[in-house]
């Protein structure tokens, strides 16, 4: 066997290396996005949660104090939170 021959299969096995390396980095940057992702959106049904706890105060004073226009404006505000909240699949 030559020098050329195990310099051949060295070049070979370091070439498998970096490009498994390279696949390496991908993938745990495609994993911390995930992560981000999720923290994003919890976040996010957090912030909505809050809101729809607001919305439902709100249209229970504006029931008793009979003032039509902002039930039905609190009841729109409570759909539109409704359609985000499932759109994020947080309604379990």
């Amino acid at each position: 066997m030559t020098i050329n021959y195990f310099r051949h299969k060295l070049l070979k096995m370091f070439r498998k290396l970096h490009l498994f390396k390279r696949e390496g980095v991908s993938v745990m940057r495609q994993v911390v996005h995930i992560i981000r992702k999720n923290d994003i959106e919890k976040g996010i049904i957090q912030t909505l949660k809050l809101e729809l706890d607001y919305e439902l105060a709100t249209l229970f004073d504006a029931m008793n104090s009979q003032d039509e226009k902002l039930i039905n404006d609190t009841k729109e505000r409570l759909k539109e939170i409704y359609q985000q909240l499932e759109g994020l699949n947080a309604l379990n």
